[in-house]
């Protein structure tokens, strides 16, 4: 072999500092997204949450307008149980503290992905849903 060959394979590959380099950047573009992930993640979590709360608050609304009382657990609403699961929250409901609404609480399953997530909303006598901060 000639030395302009040898030359020309030792020089086809990388160098240490390309591939540094470039796994620096690889690891500062995964730094910046997983918390944006992880949120987007949690937001469409809670987004489901609030969708079922609604599915909720029309039934529990009927309940108050036909008995002028709310209901005191799920099943006085046409559902199985006094708490409905599904396949990542928790769902019940109770009254207010000061006794004028009613509370639907959204629970995320602690063995599932929506663990420590908790949607909670307030439904009023006028029928309006004000979700907790």
């Amino acid at each position: 072999m000639r030395n302009t060959e040898k030359r020309r394979i030792r020089e086809a590959g990388f160098t240490i500092m390309e591939l540094a380099a470039v796994l620096g950047i690889i690891a500062v573009l995964a730094a910046l997204s997983v918390p944006t992930y992880n949120a987007l993640r949690r937001r469409a979590y809670e987004a489901e949450a609030r969708s079922f709360i609604q599915e909720i608050r029309v039934a529990a609304w009927e309940y108050y307008l036909e008995k002028n009382a709310w209901p005191q657990k799920l099943t006085d609403i046409e559902y199985d149980a006094d708490t409905y699961t599904s396949k990542y929250f928790s769902y019940s409901i109770g009254p207010e503290s000061g006794g004028t609404g009613l509370v639907i609480t959204a629970t995320g399953l602690p063995d599932k992905a929506a663990a420590g997530i908790v949607v909670q909303a307030t439904l009023s006598t006028t029928g309006e849903l004000e979700y907790a901060k």
